[in-house]
């Protein structure tokens, strides 16, 4: 799921401006280059990270987010293991980790051959 962190260092990330024929050019005019080309990058990254785009990108998002949830492509989107954290912290009240050794238990004892595969794994160790 791309959230707002990841959807900034993917798309905002300050590269330095390339130079070309670095060797025609003197050191002074190389560095005005990179100064230059370094402002631009900043002013256009200021420019994207406005409040009214930010507020865009984030009400985008939300409705993106919204419309997987009517379907079962949200299952493809959303990542289990954070969703499994939260259900057991704040729901179950209780530490993920327990909660899956209880379900391991509970499986192994009424169906053992759902885990056969992994027993086995674990037994060529």
């Amino acid at each position: 799921m791309k959230n707002f962190k990841e959807y900034l260092n993917a798309n905002y990330s300050i590269s330095a401006p390339k130079v070309s024929s670095v060797d025609k050019k003197t050191i002074d005019q190389v560095i005005v280059e990179i100064t230059d080309g370094l402002e631009m990058n900043l002013q256009e990254l200021s420019r994207k990270l406005e409040k009214a785009e930010t507020e865009k990108w984030l009400n985008n998002e939300k409705v993106r987010l919204e419309a997987l949830l009517t379907n079962d492509d949200w299952k493809s989107e959303f990542q289990g293991k954070i969703i499994f954290a939260r259900l057991c912290s704040e729901v179950l009240k209780e530490d993920s980790v327990r909660i899956r050794e209880c379900y391991i238990d509970i499986a192994l004892t009424k169906k053992p051959a759902c885990l056969i595969d992994i027993i086995e794994m674990f037994n060529k160790m």
